[in-house]
């Protein structure tokens, strides 16, 4: 992507420009050299005095920036969209598509730090449509614009999964990943491709795959040192086995469903353990969903499978996250479902959790109700 003036606190004429004001510009300057030192409540001391001042138009779009980009790293979200709108309003007007790309990339950040995939989604789609133009005036992307591109690919392949486009996701996600390829010190991005991959792959039911990707990932971030998205990682692969197990058939469950069961453990027991060490509840209550699907598959009778199930749901909704009530529901219906005569039960818990999924906006973690209602519907239909 060509530079962009947004890359910089000051362009040559710009003084010429209506309303200039020199002051904006000192701050403007200073402001940018904390955001490169991530001092972001820096950021908004250096711009205070000066972000109601008059000023020319690329200034003001400017102070917008930096407050906007500062906020979303604070995570005052509302008061980052508010900044990052009035930027994105006024910038058509200086013909820099690249600055376009910046805005509406990091305005998709703050949708989807706000769990809004729909609208993070549509601004990445913005991001990489302004990117492609400015891609035209350039012979070859840089380094810069690579890692632009991949990013923006897989935040938009990442919002397209959460919101049910499991094929969608896979293309763009593949898409950066051959990108990401041609980067240097490129292993942590592409590792966060890889964990995505994994989870399509296993939505999509291509467990191998699935499996693939989610060790590749799974062994960058232990070598990283990194153990809250370790512990996150070897849950997505634990659930992956366990899947694995059960697509077994059932004159294979004895040995091969035991074995993918068996390679489960280690990963289950290390998920359990690191997210509560790490205090991540919603992981934790992912992970004893993890377990109590492992139960299940073993049909194991010792533990109350249902006190956990609950336990989660009760978590969920103390810390309002619908994306884990859902997930409690869909493994309350499996556990319904597995009782003699809890079939009606069951598809009522599934219904639910769909209900819950879609108005939590995250209609691809659905997949596995919409799978079980379907399943119960054959009898029906014989």
């Amino acid at each position: 992507m060509p530079t962009t003036f947004l890359d910089y606190p000051f362009s040559p004429g710009e003084d010429r420009e209506l309303h200039f004001e020199s002051a904006v510009t000192l701050a403007l300057s200073h402001a940018y050299r904390l955001l490169k030192q991530h001092d972001y409540q820096g950021v908004l001391a250096a711009l205070a005095p000066v972000q109601d001042r008059a000023m020319s138009d690329r200034q003001l779009v400017r102070v917008r920036y930096a407050l906007g980009f500062a906020a979303t790293q604070r995570r005052a979200l509302e008061e980052a969209s508010v900044w990052l709108d009035d930027a994105l309003e006024r910038a058509p007007q200086f013909d820099d598509a690249g600055a376009i790309g910046i805005l509406a990339a990091l305005r998709g950040t703050t949708h989807y730090y706000l769990n809004n995939f729909r609208g993070a989604a549509t601004y990445y789609r913005i991001s990489l449509d302004a990117w492609h133009v400015d891609e035209q005036t350039v012979l070859a992307p840089s380094r810069q614009d690579l890692t632009f591109e991949v990013e923006a690919l897989t935040q938009l392949g990442t919002q397209e999964f959460w919101l049910d486009h499991p094929k969608t996701a896979t293309a763009l996600l593949l898409r950066a990943q051959r990108l990401g390829s041609q980067l240097p010190d490129a292993e942590r991005p592409l590792a966060r491709i890889a964990w995505m991959l994994a989870l399509s792959s296993r939505w999509r039911r291509r467990l191998e795959s699935a499996r693939q990707y989610g060790m590749a990932a799974l062994e960058v971030y232990e070598r990283l040192g990194a153990p809250t998205e370790t512990a996150r990682l070897r849950l997505v692969v634990a659930d992956i086995l366990i899947d694995t197990a059960k697509a077994m058939a059932p004159a294979e469950m004895t040995s091969m469903g035991a074995h993918w069961l068996t390679l489960a453990q280690p990963h289950l027991l290390h998920a359990l353990a690191q997210t509560r060490l790490v205090g991540d509840e919603p992981g934790a209550g992912m992970a004893t969903l993890a377990y109590v699907r492992y139960l299940q598959v073993i049909q194991d009778t010792h533990v109350d499978r249902w006190a956990l199930i609950d336990s989660v749901a009760h978590t969920a909704e103390r810390l309002h996250d619908r994306a884990l009530l859902g997930q409690a529901l869909n493994v309350q219906g499996d556990e319904l479902a597995s009782y003699e005569g809890g079939e009606d039960a069951a598809r009522v818990a599934y219904a639910q959790a769909l209900d819950v999924f879609a108005t939590g906006g995250v209609p691809g973690l659905g997949v596995w109700a919409r799978r079980a209602l379907l399943r119960a519907e054959e009898p029906l239909k014989d």
